[in-house]
């Protein structure tokens, strides 16, 4: 089902469900993942994606611990169509009523102006947090390696990333891919280890 329909956030979210029940934790993460940046406000995903990033160690998404979470949070809190929405409403409102209050026709007029540009803001981010092809999760524990290749004497591990890490590819190189995370960690992994959240819809190779 999720092959046949990899735009439906049900079906990723029940995947999810399944794999989660087996215990295949990094899977059922993808899967979460996948089912909340298709539809931003399902039932229970959030509560669902976060037990399984607990089962693997990982610190809760949607936490807000700084201003910058604090945003993320309510860019997530709606989709990019309710986001569009609220700019235009904003917009409209402004303008009607800068048109018919002829005393606070700029302070309408401008306060418009701003939930229409905070709306389009936010559903820019929105549309790019959800189809960022370059986002992927670890399917398990990676040994991230300074080149693509299989041995030699020049091949060392640089870092190693438990399951559930997420990790941006910014290259491929055959069946290996050139991943960054957390800021610091750059190396190449192989392709079977890592599963892109958006693009690649096929069902993630549980641990």
């Amino acid at each position: 089902l999720a092959e046949q329909s990899p735009f439906a956030a049900d079906v990723w979210f029940n995947l999810g469900n399944a794999l989660f029940q087996q215990n295949k934790n990094a899977a059922a993460n993808v899967c979460f993942e996948r089912a909340a940046r298709l539809e931003a406000a399902h039932a229970d995903c959030l509560a669902n994606l976060n037990a399984a990033r607990e089962r693997l160690g990982l610190p809760p998404r949607g936490e807000v611990k700084t201003p910058g979470d604090a945003l993320a949070a309510l860019r997530d809190a709606f989709s990019p169509g309710t986001w569009a929405l609220f700019a235009l409403a904003g917009f409209t409102a402004g303008t009607l009523v800068g048109t018919f209050m002829r005393r606070h026709r700029l302070t309408a007029f401008a306060l418009g102006c701003a939930i229409f540009a905070f709306g389009v803001c936010n559903f820019v981010s929105r549309q790019n947090f959800a189809e960022d092809a370059a986002a992927a999760i670890a399917l398990r524990e990676l040994s991230v390696k300074n080149l693509p290749i299989r041995g030699g004497d020049s091949l060392r591990v640089v870092a190693t990333l438990p399951a559930g890490t997420f990790v941006k590819i910014a290259d491929s190189r055959g069946d290996c891919r050139l991943i960054r995370a957390g800021g610091n960690v750059e190396g190449w992994v192989e392709a079977s280890a890592i599963a892109r959240l958006w693009g690649e819809r096929s069902v993630p190779a549980a641990e």
